[in-house]
């Protein structure tokens, strides 16, 4: 197990932290250095053998408490939120680190993570739980695209919610915000009208144009006004506000501030909740 705080004997050089188990373990000497040198090598900790936890870096210090528990040879790797006393620069190479790892070794690892971007990044497989119950298990990409519920929507990753409901009007089908949001659904929703929902849609499915688009793929929403527009490297996290809803963007494109702009949906991505239960029904 990897603990959270990495629980590395501060009396206790690099070499002896790694031995430490297979000291438990009554190894003899010889295969315990051939060991601890071995794994050191691989983790790229080689150099840091001969030197105290305090000596070392946050992301050392997480690579010496990863070997310690390599080392026994576990059938199963647990890592408790092993990236939290990280910072986000380290966080990013410990991820990639730790996923390279775990391929070449082939160990079952269990993950344990508040942050979303630790669970997309690196596992084959999640399992969102809230206060003890499992919410949804599945493939990253399939929990991010088709949420269980609103709080796994929330939870993985950022999305725009608006509290409303489903109107029939002839051969179509709107969601009705109750405000400035009213969108045209697809025919094959299946959702009764009147009924009560959550439409979803995520700030990276909105897209903001000065001039009219003509696209299938998108529906119109409105006319918005721009009162936020950041650069995120290679992205702008956009904030638009219609007359009175605010709708989260990232735009591969800047936009001024004050500027109007047209806002879409794309029609393939939103994700309709039933109010009450908020469990996903189309999406």
């Amino acid at each position: 197990m990897v603990f959270q705080n990495w629980a590395l004997y501060p009396h206790m050089k690099v070499f002896d932290n790694i031995a430490f188990p297979l000291r438990i373990k009554k190894m003899p000497k010889n295969e315990i250095e051939k060991k601890v040198r071995e794994i050191a090598e691989v983790l790229g900790i080689a150099e840091t053998l001969d030197r105290y936890p305090r000596q070392l870096s946050g992301g050392q210090q997480q690579r010496v408490a990863i070997a310690r528990a390599l080392v026994k040879e576990p059938q199963v790797l647990l890592m408790d939120e092993p990236f939290s006393n990280l910072d986000a620069r380290i966080r990013v190479t410990a991820r990639a680190f730790v996923k390279d790892i775990q391929r070449k070794l082939g160990i079952t690892t269990i993950l344990v993570t508040h942050d979303p971007a630790d669970a997309l990044t690196l596992a084959d497989r999640i399992a969102v739980l809230r206060r003890g119950v499992i919410q949804q298990i599945g493939l990253p990409n399939e929990i991010y695209d088709k949420p269980a519920n609103v709080f796994v929507a929330n939870f993985i990753g950022d999305i725009n919610l608006f509290d409303g409901s489903i109107v029939g009007k002839g051969n179509e089908t709107y969601f009705d915000g109750g405000g400035d949001v009213k969108v045209q659904l697809p025919q094959n929703i299946g959702i009764q009208g009147n009924e009560s929902v959550i439409l979803g849609i995520r700030p990276e499915d909105v897209v903001l144009s000065k001039e009219v688009i003509n696209n299938n793929d998108l529906t119109y929403v409105g006319k918005g006004i721009v009162e936020i527009s950041e650069f995120a490297g290679g992205k702008f996290n956009v904030m638009v506000k219609l007359q009175s809803t605010e709708i989260k963007v990232v735009s591969s494109t800047s936009f001024e501030l004050g500027e109007p702009v047209h806002v879409y949906f794309n029609s393939r991505k939103m994700k309709i909740f039933d109010k009450q239960t908020e469990k996903l029904l189309y999406g």
